[in-house]
């Protein structure tokens, strides 16, 4: 039979532990920044919990993903190409044409496979990173003393392992490949166009900051902080109709039921106010978008018709057609097919005028507008004339101003103010990440002051009697204000039945948690079996 010793009471070394304050609601912790006293890691520390595989596996998707953004300013050259192919005189359209199309194809594939192999491989690979960081982020959890869950917010711990970690892969997988394709389209593509023509490219940029503010404004309206209020409103009112339906007896009984209502349609005016401002930055940025294009085009394509002609002119006053052109029989063959190409229908008729043939100086630009080194193959006794522009094995690449270039310039402007408007919400995404790193990473490095995962550096228990011996012992929870204990000695002997009495947060749970070290105290000594218990290896010691 086991005795039981008389009951101690401690009351009179006990004092009060303050009960805790209660938690704000939930509308006044939405309305805390959850980022607010983080800073952003570094950007390469992102990949701190990443393989050598893995950090292979995105870096192939940044360079790929990289190339798939210079591959917009190379579809637009290609394609200022075929409408000058299209627009030159020629034996036939398709010879002229198909080259052009053969490499337009190509990059095509090309180009469409790299986009799907950049945009798999870095969320692959981000994907492989956020789940060891996941993994580390629990472990370090699961080894934390008490202390750190005093100290922590109420759901704070659960919510980094969802919330943080979606922020920390999106910046890190789908946002950081638009990031680089945005970057580097956007780059390529005003060089593209500042190097075929400064003079368009700049006649066109004048427009290209409304198009980036546009175009940031339409991502804004369906992914910016009023679609998430919106949201959050509509899950408040939500569970407000839930709460209210399944508890409506009680409310009937104190005639709740018009605070209920008010209350729910306070969280939807909320919801509607929201989509207000989501359909007004829709409507101003789709606004602001199609008229900055059009301002674009109607510029650009005035600015590029005029450079157009006053280099062709400068070119026929440079290389000038031969002058015994119209009388050396030399040239009989050419004069026979420049009557044949040299016509055109009268501006305003759409098609559907008279042919009418060139004269004077618009003659003798179309002879030089021939192509005449195409049928020099094909057809006998026709002379290459090499007068007007001088053109390489692009026409695009000529000493003059074409239609294609012009094409090219204005489309390479106007993707490059779509990728502008691009970066902000990617770096926005990324900027993110790292905050949210910083807060898993903050958790991960943390050192507990009791490691009970740690098995090093403590005696090992193998047996244990039972004799607790509590020496001189001051104890303050983390959170507290005040001590719990002050100056408490207690000896209970190994077979003891002890019971501590006290009213509600004297201390007795406490005395139970310091036993078992979930906490350390401040002064004093524990022992069990005359082992101090910070000696002892805490495993194998609970």
């Amino acid at each position: 039979m086991v005795e039981i010793s008389p009951e101690i009471n401690i009351d009179s070394t006990i004092q009060q532990k303050p009960q805790p304050s209660p938690p704000s609601s939930k509308a006044q912790a939405d309305s805390i920044d959850k980022y607010a006293d983080a800073k952003p890691i570094p950007f390469l520390s992102l990949f701190r919990h990443g393989t050598t595989q893995d950090k292979l596996i995105i870096f192939t998707g940044m360079i790929i993903q990289s190339s798939v953004g210079l591959s917009f300013c190379m579809m637009n050259l290609v394609f200022g190409e075929v409408l000058d192919d299209l627009s030159s005189p020629s034996s036939s359209i398709l010879a002229a044409t198909k080259p052009t199309i053969i490499i337009m194809a190509v990059l095509a594939a090309v180009f469409g496979v790299a986009a799907f192999i950049g945009m798999s491989f870095i969320p692959f690979g981000a994907a492989r990173i956020t789940n060891r960081v996941r993994n580390a982020y629990v472990r370090a959890v699961l080894a934390q003393d008490m202390a750190f869950f005093d100290e922590s917010k109420p759901g704070e711990i659960v919510a980094a392992l969802a919330e943080y970690t979606m922020d920390f892969e999106e910046g890190l997988s789908t946002k950081l490949g638009e990031g680089l394709q945005a970057v580097c389209g956007g780059l390529g593509g005003l060089v593209v166009a500042l190097y075929f023509s400064w003079q368009i490219t700049l006649m066109c940029l004048v427009t290209v900051p409304i198009m980036a503010f546009s175009f940031y404004m339409i991502l804004q309206s369906g992914a910016g902080n009023d679609g998430l209020l919106g949201k959050e409103a509509y899950e408040a009112a939500a569970n407000i109709a839930d709460e209210t339906l399944s508890s409506m007896p009680t409310i009937a009984s104190f005639g709740g039921e018009v605070k209920a209502a008010t209350r729910y349609e306070g969280h939807l005016g909320e919801a509607e106010d929201s989509a207000i401002r989501q359909s007004k930055k829709l409507g101003l940025g789709t606004g602001c978008l199609w008229g900055a294009f059009f301002g674009m085009m109607g510029m650009g394509f005035w600015w590029g018709g005029h450079l157009t002609i006053q280099s062709r002119e400068q070119a026929m006053i440079n290389n000038p057609i031969p002058a015994d052109f119209q009388t050396n029989e030399i040239y009989a063959i050419n004069r026979a097919y420049a009557d044949i190409f040299c016509v055109y229908k009268p501006p305003g008729s759409f098609g559907g005028g008279e042919l009418l043939e060139y004269t004077g100086d618009a003659y003798d630009a179309c002879v030089c507008s021939i192509p005449w080194s195409t049928f020099t193959e094909t057809e006998p006794g026709i002379v290459d004339i090499q007068c007007g522009c001088t053109t390489g094995d692009l026409s695009i690449a000529s000493d003059c101003i074409t239609t294609g270039r012009t094409i090219a310039v204005f489309f390479s402007v106007m993707i490059a103010g779509f990728f502008l408007g691009m970066i902000p919400p990617a770096f926005q995404a990324i900027k993110k990440a790292q905050l949210a790193g910083y807060k898993l990473y903050k958790i991960i490095d943390r050192v507990p002051s009791i490691n009970s995962s740690n098995t090093s550096g403590g005696k090992h228990v193998a047996t244990m009697t039972g004799q607790i011996s509590i020496q001189g012992m001051h104890f303050q929870y983390p959170t507290s204000a005040t001590k719990t204990f002050e100056d408490v000695n207690l000896e209970i002997a190994a077979g003891e039945t002890v019971a501590l009495v006290g009213e509600s947060g004297s201390g007795k749970s406490t005395i139970a948690r310091l036993v078992c070290r979930f906490y350390d105290p401040q002064e004093g000594r524990i022992c069990i079996d005359g082992n101090d218990l910070k000696d002892l290896d805490v495993k194998s010691m609970r």
